[in-house]
């Protein structure tokens, strides 16, 4: 890459990296929820090196949460009556190294602080070891930041868009929204993103096979939920790779690699070969009942005031019109998006696959949506760069930016549970505002009416933006 391109972004890192550091000394959730019990799990693989979390959560001088922490559903006794994580092990076990260095550090270190900065900051270790936590995510952000604008160069060579969509893409939900939490999701977007671009790149088959290939088998250890993505990508190498069988054989071997560890490690845990007691299918609903489902849940991923992506980030609006865009400039790149898209996508709204839903519980905005957050922004950078889209794509981009700027301050107002209104809309602008909103899961007759209205109007301005 151009020395220009590589101080761009370069900038673009410390620009991230300062708008996220910022962030992160407001206020937030980063030590509640799923978060808590990935860091327990951490703990346990990076002082214990083993899976069995019984004496962690039993600890009262465990920093997590005090010490006060309890299992509750997040673990439970598994063969030989042994407390086992049922969260997958995937992210705890890529931490783990620096998760005991940043434990020690705040167990050692933080009451020898000022006293008068960890009254102001009401510091005390447990704090220090989730703001330690959060850095490193902060600093995985900036990676997938900086590997989203290379993707984007080489797809669009407009370096000016370029940035400016990989300055977006990072500092809005839903990666915003997952930034600095010790959640799965931000990993996944990385590995699965950082597998991709290794794939279209030429390479051998150790550098361009099998290493792409343990990476995406991996997803599988960070999150089941991934397997979609997982397929995807895999069906993707299979066809960048084509004419060159041993790349291709290299890429299989390495996720088939983890699909080996991952089975090897559920027998060992539970028992069983796949199915976990927190991952596992449901029976078949019916036709009509499976079609509703998927509707609703299709509907709220995208719309849903409290857990949609839209609401939040508005810039995905010119998506369709990007990847329509990108259909004619490069279809094969196009239709490369749209398997692990897609087949991520498929998996998490199939009720029988994945029975938890969309929501992901207490949890940020667009959760379920981060893992291939990368792949239905990139298409958005062709329209920035896209002079007759410029006054549209303007007004998205400054409405993005004042509510990314609203969120840096207000973090908090990003994480909502499955009832009441939106944070963030209550607190612009009350009830009345959020009543505007609508609301999924399930819906009610206003609500689908809103929604429909909403599809219409961007269907509109997508087929403007086409023509344009």
């Amino acid at each position: 890459m151009a020395p220009d391109h590589d101080r761009l972004r370069r900038w673009l890192q410390i620009s991230v990296a300062a708008f996220l550091l910022g962030l992160v000394t407001h206020g937030s959730f980063s030590g509640s929820g799923d978060a808590v019990h990935y860091m327990m799990i951490a703990h346990s693989i990076a002082f214990d090196g083993d899976l069995d979390v019984a004496n962690d959560y039993a600890d009262p001088g465990n920093l997590i949460q005090g010490g006060r922490l309890q299992p509750e559903a997040h673990a439970r006794p598994a063969r030989g009556g042994v407390l086992r994580p049922v969260h997958d092990v995937g992210l705890p076990l890529l931490a783990a190294p620096y998760f005991a260095v940043a434990y020690v550090v705040a167990e050692r270190l933080t009451d020898r602080l000022p006293e008068g900065l960890r009254r102001r900051a009401r510091l005390d270790r447990w704090i220090m070891l989730r703001q330690l936590v959060s850095l490193g995510m902060i600093v995985a952000t900036c990676v997938l930041a900086g590997l989203f604008f290379d993707l984007s160069l080489e797809t669009t060579s407009a370096p000016a868009a370029s940035f400016g969509g990989a300055l977006l893409f990072a500092l809005s939900p839903p990666i915003l929204s997952h930034s600095h939490v010790f959640f799965t999701e931000v990993p996944s977007a990385l590995l699965a993103l950082w597998a991709y671009r290794t794939v279209r790149r030429a390479g051998g088959r150790w550098a361009g096979g099998i290493l792409p290939g343990l990476a995406t088998g991996f997803l599988l250890l960070v999150h089941v939920r991934n397997v979609g993505l997982v397929i995807g990508l895999l069906l993707l190498a299979t066809w960048r790779l084509r004419h060159d069988r041993h790349r291709a054989a290299a890429f299989a071997a390495g996720v088939a690699t983890m699909i080996v560890v991952r089975t090897a490690l559920n027998l060992y845990l539970w028992g069983t070969l796949v199915t976990t007691p927190h991952a596992h299918g449901a029976p078949w609903p019916g036709f009509v009942a499976t079609a509703s489902e998927i509707g609703q849940r299709a509907l709220g991923l995208l719309l849903d005031q409290k857990h949609g992506l839209l609401p939040h980030a508005p810039l995905y609006l010119l998506a369709p019109a990007g990847w329509l865009a990108l259909r004619r400039r490069s279809p094969e790149v196009a239709r490369e998006l749209l398997l692990p898209t897609g087949a991520y996508l498929l998996c998490v709204l199939l009720p029988t696959v994945n029975y938890h839903g969309w929501r992901g519980g207490w949890s940020p905005a667009a959760r379920f949506l981060v893992p291939i957050a990368p792949f239905l922004a990139l298409p958005v950078v062709l329209v920035l760069a896209a002079a007759p889209a410029r006054v549209v794509a303007g007004v998205v981009v400054v409405l993005q930016a004042l509510l990314d700027l609203f969120f840096w301050g207000h973090p908090m107002l990003l994480w909502n549970d499955a009832t009441g209104s939106a944070a963030f809309l209550r607190a612009l602008g009350g009830e009345d505002l959020a009543s505007l909103f609508p609301t999924w899961g399930p819906a009610a007759a206003y609500d689908v009416g809103v929604s429909a209205l909403v599809l219409a109007a961007w269907a509109a301005l997508t087929a403007w933006l086409t023509r344009r």
